[in-house]
């Protein structure tokens, strides 16, 4: 006759076995499932730093002139619309047709690149990275074939960003309302930090990528660079990618100089080196990280992770998740804990 008591035994440890595998699947489906919504995650980033801009320019114009924030908000709309507008009258047809003809001639380029390296080492490594690009169609495609692909994300991101600039309150109150009632106070000044924080990185980044647009432009069109105002909007536009960036906006000029000269690549990559360089070391330092300061080196990793996670656009918006991560570690991890030890430091030297 079975003893009861080993037979609850038995029966605890299989409910153990049970509930140990059933918390293990749990956290591998959460996992799994915050991996597969970050692509969400990315649009509503995307989205947020929109509403940061219009707001951000808005709250400028509000300031400066006196009008209410909804007519500046208005204002800074219309206005980027119409600056927009603008330079694409005077240079987008331009553009456009360089864009069109660089992608027709890539290929031809790149034979012609690969010319001047076949007898070398380092063109043959070289050639062998040429022959994985076979037309700028292939690269264009992989990109757009990506998180913001399709027309659907793109109408997410217009979407939440006209939203979010719209009433933000509305949203941020209702995710406030998510939180217990004591940390709520923390949690609505750790949004407008954040907030505040996202819309200066805008300003000195797209200050950045408008001066290195203008330098790289005047310098191409003064040596006689086919293609100059193509590749200067692909330079301008890759500073957004810290690190990577650059390296990638020079790649493109460096071939079109190939199929021309050894003397005129020679060329190009200095004047690039002497921009980029510009940029990292002056450009940067003494506008960006005036507004907001994040260390070089978190920047480099959090691209390293958000490309393994989430693909080539979390590259590119690395910066400002790990900006989001920092302040909230800082707010509730790292400032909590100072400040605690200062009240034991406190009391320790009161007891004494």
């Amino acid at each position: 006759m079975s003893n009861p008591s080993n037979f609850k035994n038995k029966k605890s440890f299989s409910q153990k076995i049970w509930t140990g595998g059933s918390i293990i699947a749990l956290i591998v489906l959460l996992i799994i499932a915050f991996i597969e919504s970050l692509h969400v995650f990315i649009l509503i980033l995307v989205g947020a730093l929109i509403a940061c801009y219009f707001r951000g320019l808005g709250k400028f114009i509000e300031k400066k002139t006196g009008w209410s924030i909804n007519l500046s908000i208005l204002t800074s709309f219309l206005g980027t619309v119409l600056i927009l507008s603008g330079l694409f009258y005077l240079a987008g047809s331009t553009a456009v047709n360089q864009f069109s003809e660089l992608q027709e001639k890539f290929p031809e380029i790149i034979e012609k690149s690969e010319r001047f390296f076949s007898d070398t080492d380092v063109g043959k490594k070289f050639k062998t990275y040429l022959d994985k690009v076979e037309s700028s169609d292939v690269v264009i495609s992989e990109i757009f074939k990506s998180t913001f692909g399709g027309i659907g994300d793109i109408f997410v991101i217009i979407v939440v960003g006209v939203y979010f600039t719209i009433s933000p309150k509305i949203y941020l109150n209702g995710f406030v309302q998510l939180i217990p009632p004591k940390h709520r106070a923390q949690a609505t000044y750790l949004i407008d930090e954040i907030s505040v924080g996202l819309t200066r990185w805008l300003l000195g980044k797209f200050f950045a990528m408008g001066l290195i647009f203008v330098l790289t432009a005047i310098a191409l069109a003064i040596i006689g660079l086919p293609f100059w105002l193509a590749l200067a909007l692909i330079a301008g536009l890759l500073v957004f990618v810290p690190n990577f960036g650059p390296i990638a906006s020079a790649i493109p000029a460096l071939l079109v100089a190939l199929s021309i000269s050894v003397n005129m690549a020679l060329l190009v990559g200095v004047l690039y080196l002497i921009i980029q360089l510009s940029e990292g070391s002056i450009i940067t330092p003494n506008v960006q990280n005036r507004l907001v300061k994040i260390p070089p080196a978190l920047i480099i990793l959090a691209q390293i992770f958000a490309y393994i996670l989430i693909g080539i656009w979390g590259l590119i918006f690395a910066t400002p998740i790990a900006y989001i991560l920092m302040i909230t570690v800082k707010e509730l991890y790292i400032l909590p804990m100072e400040r605690k030890a200062k009240e034991e430091e406190q009391e320790d030297m009161s007891l004494s």
